[in-house]
């Protein structure tokens, strides 16, 4: 009735500790979200589909190699929240500071850099890692792999002119953890993702490299 309706204020607030969670099923019929969107979110890919181990009983060995050394050690406190800044970048090891920066200048070079909103972003994904992560020699690397693909690389869609040297120069980075020329493509194509320190993102460019030479066209989402 219209006396429940008038305890409706004309704002509602939002807390601090809410999270908020997407899905989309992408299709031809689905449009990419926008750059403005992309800043502020983690895109995160479901499209494992683990059919060995799909089924298996709760207590059988497993019938799978999938596994990850990234797993939560302690689950943060949601109820604190504090806005990355400056100081997250400036506070994470050197490594990813020196990986980021080397990674933003290649894509300054054809205008895809990202800003200090991911900077920041990034930053403290790395940070919360290093916290609440089971630790393991290679944990940053893991952090930062995870990063490029749900906050750097899903900005990546177009034709092969505007992708295909930023793509093949960044893989360059990722295989040799160094800048250099645009990787030729038959060393792209002997490439084994798996055997560098952020297989995901080369697997994800690896495959962006290999649509713009068949089709003339790349998109991030697959």
């Amino acid at each position: 009735n219209n006396e429940y309706f008038d305890l409706v204020g004309p704002t509602v607030a939002l807390p601090p500790n809410l999270f908020v969670t997407g899905t989309v099923n992408i299709d031809e019929s689905t449009y990419m979200f926008s750059s403005k969107v992309l800043d502020r979110a983690n895109v995160i890919e479901l499209n494992d589909v683990d059919i060995k181990g799909y089924g298996v009983v709760a207590g059988e060995p497993a019938a799978t190699a999938l596994f990850s050394e990234f797993i939560l050690k302690t689950f943060p406190d949601l109820t604190q929240f504090e806005l990355s800044q400056k100081t997250d970048f400036q506070n994470i090891p050197k490594e990813a500071k020196l990986f980021l920066t080397a990674a933003h200048e290649i894509l300054e070079r054809h205008h895809l850099h990202f800003g200090y909103r991911v900077i920041n972003e990034v930053s403290r994904f790395i940070l919360n890692a290093m916290t609440y992560c089971e630790a393991s020699t290679n944990l940053v690397t893991q952090a930062l792999d995870r990063q490029m693909v749900q906050k750097i690389l899903p900005k990546f869609n177009g034709p092969q002119s505007k992708l295909d040297v930023p793509v093949r120069e960044l893989l360059t980075l990722i295989a040799t953890n160094a800048m250099g020329a645009a990787m030729e493509w038959d060393d792209v194509e002997r490439l084994e993702p798996s055997s560098t320190k952020y297989p995901l993102s080369a697997e994800k460019l690896k495959r962006m490299a290999k649509a713009l030479t068949l089709n003339g066209f790349a998109n991030f989402i697959e």
